[in-house]
């Protein structure tokens, strides 16, 4: 049910009754998880009354929607199925027409045990993000609701196991405690009653007279205050037991290995552990839920600024960094998948060994060396061809060499320096906001289908669908980094179609960056010179109690993680405002590996083309000399740490708005892989700094509702503008003109060589 946890004195004896507003209008506690109970374990009606809703066009309901329901509750809901994402987009939008609070939870409540429980966890959760009523309730990490999707089998039987031992042990210490305490008081009735004194019971009767006489005394504020105090203490006492200070014992916690989907023998293997890293995939299925797919522009909804350029940028920066661990490994950057009309033979295998116990099954596994085929008469999929994917390939193409696209009145729409990559990226993503859905179709997720199906493509085995068909769970397959390679490069053609930037675009004339280094925080191990980085594998312990067993409350269940972390590190840049006012200025933070993957020092545009985005944030420079220091857990391109881990490892998150949620959508990227893993000799990559014009460039401020501001060059501004006029990886986002010399040579720029150490 929607309010598991309400307290009656505070939220009224009925669930449907289990919201109160209070004058700043906030609802009382709610329990997301509980919200999407049936995930793991589907029950029936929990008794709790369904109260009507009202949608925005006066549409009284419950109300049956043709379309909501058709996907089988033991099927695996993927918005990358055409059909699949039309049932999300009729459920996403109903949830969002619902005119109050009230109406939205009594809407999702009455669908909750109607469609398929991660079709409801999906859309649940971006209405969450995308309702202006309630998108500061925190939402979290999807591995603490299908915990199945992120750990193999075998560490959710071991988990699993242990949770129902300690539960039983601490049932038998509950029993023994309750037979222990009604022995004492026996004892002491019949020591009582031989000595004229009254018993237990008789002083409950004159405590509760007592208290009704006191309570009909006390003023109508004292009530309400002793009231919330009350509410207050149970919410206390149960973050008091989540974030217990006391170790887990060592006995209890179920061990992660790196190595449980191979080994080295194979190659891709060697960077299993950033493809499979919760963190980036908790982000990516994050990303999806801020810009969802069916997301439609309508009047009185949040505003979606540069979703498709986002969906470009995001998805090259991720690819990016991936090459940065297979830099480390030793492997070549990743190749994009070739799009021919035959033979497209994918030569890296995978099989995730994740068992889902949605569909009580494996996920799908690709052997080395398989062959892309047609999807036909698929009883999931239906039919997905890839003379289909050529068609509006070609289309696309032909759009970018054209400069515009076509809509479907015949019109054109032109693919400007400014708007083209929104448009394209709209188009590629086959978004609900494409141009020309029949013209441009569907590339990206067709492609996702097609790989995911490709052991199985006319299900006549009924094998389960592959782990590249769902956002939380794609980024563990190699294909994924191909496919979306293929989709990167398709945009890098548009790019290359843009004039360069000019000198006026780059060169900022009063200012001077005479200094750029890194400094590296202290190790156990080492001390690191100036301008040298250091990673390391890390171990944490993450409590995954509530996704195995939604009753759980102070039981936990914990699984200790290896993952890639690095120490933290400062920036310090020294430059000069040379004229007499001050300057506002922004700072651009870029990191590119110094070699290509074949060994030869990296040219100026092999550099732009590997770029990573580290950082980026706005300064005022007095005239004269100036000292910048910034610390990399500030990186606008990172989620908060604090905020990944407590996403990751809260064993319930209470729908209490506070303002330490405002900024925070639950999107962003980890920020233990802020940096590329180092090699123990050390490898070299070039850090490159720019001070741009920032009067020029920000969005002026205007009115808003909220930021969601924590991963800014990843996910953007919720419900507002995204603030740089300049396109996203400004200025390393067009190619350098092979004519130019000293490209990087200008004195508001400045490059600094950076090693990379792995202890």
């Amino acid at each position: 049910m929607i309010i598991q946890r309400c307290v009656a004195d505070d939220c009224g004896a009925n669930c449907s009754d289990a919201v109160s507003t209070t004058s700043e209008g906030n609802v009382c506690s709610m329990s997301y998880l509980s919200a999407l109970e049936p995930l793991e374990n589907p029950t029936e009606d929990d008794g709790c009354s369904i109260a009507s809703f009202t949608l925005e066009d006066g549409t009284i309901g419950p109300v049956d929607v043709p379309g909501i329901g058709n996907l089988k509750k033991d099927d695996l809901f993927s918005t990358n199925v055409r059909e699949h994402r039309k049932e999300a987009q009729l459920l996403f939008n109903l949830f969002l027409d619902c005119k109050t609070f009230v109406d939205f939870k009594n809407a999702a409540m009455h669908y909750k045990n109607i469609v398929n429980p991660m079709l409801y966890a999906f859309v649940f959760s971006a209405a969450i993000i995308n309702r202006r009523d309630t998108d500061t309730f925190p939402v979290p990490s999807l591995d603490q609701i299908t915990p199945s999707h992120f750990y193999n089998e075998k560490i959710i039987h071991k988990s699993r196991r242990k949770l129902r031992k300690r539960r039983r042990k601490e049932m038998r210490k509950f029993v023994k405690r309750r037979r222990d305490y009604k022995k004492s008081r026996g004892r002491k009735e019949h020591f009582n009653a031989r000595h004229g004194k009254k018993s237990h019971n008789d002083k409950s009767i004159d405590h509760e007279k007592k208290a009704k006489e006191g309570h009909h005394q006390g003023s109508k504020n004292q009530r309400e205050h002793e009231g919330s105090s009350h509410h207050g203490k149970h919410r206390h006492k149960r973050q008091a037991d989540v974030g217990s200070n006391q170790e887990p014992d060592q006995n209890d916690i179920t061990q992660m290995p790196l190595d449980h989907t191979g080994d080295n023998r194979n190659p891709e293997h060697r960077v299993s552990y950033f493809r499979e890293d919760i963190g980036i995939n908790s982000h990516h299925w994050g990303w999806h839920l801020v810009y969802p797919l069916f997301w439609i522009n309508k009047a009185g909804r949040i505003l979606k600024d540069r979703k498709g350029e986002l969906f470009f940028y995001m998805h090259n920066q991720i690819v990016k960094r991936y090459n940065g661990e297979r830099y480390a490994a030793g492997l070549k950057f990743v190749q994009p998948i070739p799009m021919t009309l035959s033979d497209i033979t994918i030569e890296e295998g995978y099989f995730p060994n994740l068992f889902s116990s949605i569909i009580g099954s494996d996920f799908g596994g690709r052997p080395a060396n398989s062959m892309l085929q047609n999807i036909t008469n698929h009883p999931i999929a239906g039919d997905s061809n890839i003379a289909d994917l050529l068609y509006w390939y070609g289309n696309v193409l032909t759009a970018i060499n054209a400069g515009q696209v076509t809509l479907p009145d015949g019109g054109t729409l032109p693919l400007t320096e400014e708007k083209g990559i929104d448009i394209l990226g709209s188009a590629v993503e086959a978004s609900a906001i494409s141009p020309n859905p029949d013209l441009y179709g569907d590339i990206h997720n067709t492609g996702h289908v097609l790989l995911s199906f490709i052991h199985d493509p006319t299900g006549v085995f009924k094998a389960p669908q592959g782990v590249m068909g769902f956002t939380e769970t794609a980024l563990r397959d190699p294909a994924f980094w191909r496919w979306h390679k293929m989709v990167d490069n398709l945009f890098n053609v548009h790019k290359a179609q843009l004039p360069p930037y000019s000198d006026n675009d780059l060169t900022v004339s009063d200012i001077t960056i005479s200094d750029v280094s890194i400094k590296s925080g202290k190790s156990p191990r080492k001390t690191y010179s100036l301008n040298e980085l250091a990673t390391f594998f890390k171990q944490r312990v993450i409590d995954i109690s509530r996704g195995l067993d939604f009753e759980a409350d102070s039981s936990t269940a914990t699984v200790n993680l290896t993952h890639l972390d690095h120490l933290p590190f400062t920036y310090t840049i020294k430059v000069t405002n040379n004229a007499d006012n001050d300057f506002e200025g922004h700072v651009r933070i870029f990191m590119s590996p110094k070699y290509t993957d074949s060994g030869n020092l990296a040219t100026d545009e092999e550099l732009r083309q590997h770029s990573i985005e580290m950082d980026r944030y706005s300064t005022v420079l007095s005239p004269g000399s100036n000292t910048l220091t910034r610390y990399s857990q500030e990186s606008a391109v990172t989620m908060t740490p604090n905020r990944q881990w407590t996403q990751l490892s809260s064993v319930d998150v209470e729908f209490n708005p506070s303002s330490d949620n405002e900024n925070f959508c639950g999107c962003g990227w980890p920020d233990h892989l802020l940096i590329p893993k180092g090699t123990r000799n050390g490898i070299k990559y070039v850090l490159f700094v720019m001070i741009s014009n920032w009067r020029k460039e920000k969005i002026g401020e205007t009115e808003t509702y909220r930021t969601c501001d924590d991963s800014l060059t990843m996910c953007g501004l919720l419900d507002k503008k995204f603030p740089d006029k300049r396109s996203m990886g400004f200025p390393l986002d067009r190619p350098i003109p092979s004519t130019t010399s000293n490209w990087f040579n200008r004195p508001n720029m400045m490059r600094q060589d950076v090693t990379i150490y792995h202890f």
